[in-house]
């Protein structure tokens, strides 16, 4: 086997094994946001190197285009898409292992929440006080 060869096999076998991982990790993990946090690391790695495999198979400044294009592609697109995912589930209340103890988006949702009741309370002052204005112009 030559050099070229090799490294297409320990590529290949090493994004395999990360695949491989991502799916115990499936299995494993309690709940869906630490399935997702370790479905979502171990395929970027595994796609990744499956992808560079076949740029090395296939030499051509074509290949290798595509393949860094794809690369690029996924390593946008993944870390995204899990994030919309888990926070759309957290929106959605999706149940969170007993085990875990921080939350960091709680405090933070309730101060977004304190600021949108404050904006609305400010708001509803300002229409009141015009709509009085306006009845105290009629009124003269």
């Amino acid at each position: 086997m030559t050099v070229q060869e090799w490294i297409i096999v320990f590529l290949i076998y090493f994004g395999t094994f990360f695949m491989l991982v991502a799916a115990i990790g499936l299995n494993r993990m309690p709940d869906l946001y630490t399935r997702m946090h370790g479905a979502a690391k171990s395929t970027t790695l595994g796609v990744t190197a499956i992808i560079v495999a076949t740029a090395v198979y296939f030499v051509s400044s074509d290949a290798i285009t595509r393949a860094i294009l794809v690369v690029v592609f996924f390593f946008l697109t993944a870390p995204v898409a899990g994030h919309v995912l888990a926070r759309s589930a957290y929106f959605r209340d999706v149940m969170r292992w007993q085990g875990t103890v921080l939350d960091e988006l709680e405090d933070h949702l309730k101060e977004e929440e304190r600021q949108a009741r404050e904006r609305e309370e400010r708001q509803a002052r300002q229409e009141r006080q015009e709509r009085q204005e306006r009845a105290a112009e009629v009124g003269e």
